[in-house]
């Protein structure tokens, strides 16, 4: 199979096949899995890149052609609010999916079981940001559904906003870096402050697990101390 590097994110790498197909690739991953939850996202009318094969930790699917909306941010900088707006907008068509029957659950450390904290659960993709939507001449498409689970539906508002706020940026988008208050700060506005805050316990709890660097532990921990949420841990 002919293929060449295009992307490579955190876990991940994006290989361009022929006849407009990609090829992504991330070692340990259910491809089988995620091809099924994207199928499930679709059905209920959320925009993901056609899957045409799912094996081990490889999955094929259609080339979605478009800058990212990081790109976008950088290219119309004025563009601030109407750009959050597409990451609200994303979110509320999640909103209308319910849980996927082979998603996994994530669940608050400690939660008796999945129904403690299944109130307003649905399909959570938790890796919605910037990077991951390609603005399509069709429309917007959320890509990288490797983390996508079962749970409330806060909590992934509440990742989004955990992700604009404290995450490191890669070299090719450092440049919207001062725009990020002002991104924020319209995501919260259009998304639901109030409807994020009740996921950032869990949502942070999730990122502070993996391996983001003390850099952004420590920030993850301030904006939770900010808000008045009980850092996980402590």
């Amino acid at each position: 199979m002919d293929e060449k590097l295009i992307a490579r994110g955190r876990v991940s790498t994006v290989h361009e096949l022929t006849d407009g197909r990609v090829l992504r690739r991330a070692p340990g991953s259910d491809a089988e899995r995620e091809a099924a939850v994207m199928r499930h996202a679709a059905s209920f009318g959320v925009p993901v890149p056609r899957v045409l094969e799912a094996r081990g930790g490889e999955l094929v699917m259609d080339r979605v052609e478009g800058p990212t909306l990081a790109a976008e941010l950088l290219a119309h900088p004025d563009r601030v609010e109407d750009l959050a707006q597409v990451l609200a907008e994303l979110h509320a068509m999640l909103d209308e999916v319910p849980p996927a029957p082979r998603a996994p659950w994530v669940v608050a450390e400690g939660a008796s079981s999945v129904g403690a904290a299944s109130e307003a659960a649905g399909l959570v993709h938790l890796d919605l940001h910037p990077l991951n939507v390609i603005c399509s001449p069709a429309g917007p498409v959320l890509l990288d559904w490797t983390d996508a689970s079962n749970g409330p539906r806060a909590a992934d508002r509440a990742s989004t906003w955990l992700v604009l706020a404290c995450h490191e940026l890669p070299p090719e988008v450092d440049a919207i870096a001062g725009a990020r208050e002002s991104l924020i700060e319209a995501f919260l506005a259009a998304a639901g402050r109030e409807r994020s805050l009740p996921g950032l316990e869990l949502a942070a709890e999730r990122q502070l697990s993996q391996g983001l660097g003390a850099s952004v532990h420590a920030r993850i921990r301030e904006l939770l101390a900010a808000e008045g949420v009980p850092v996980p841990g402590c």
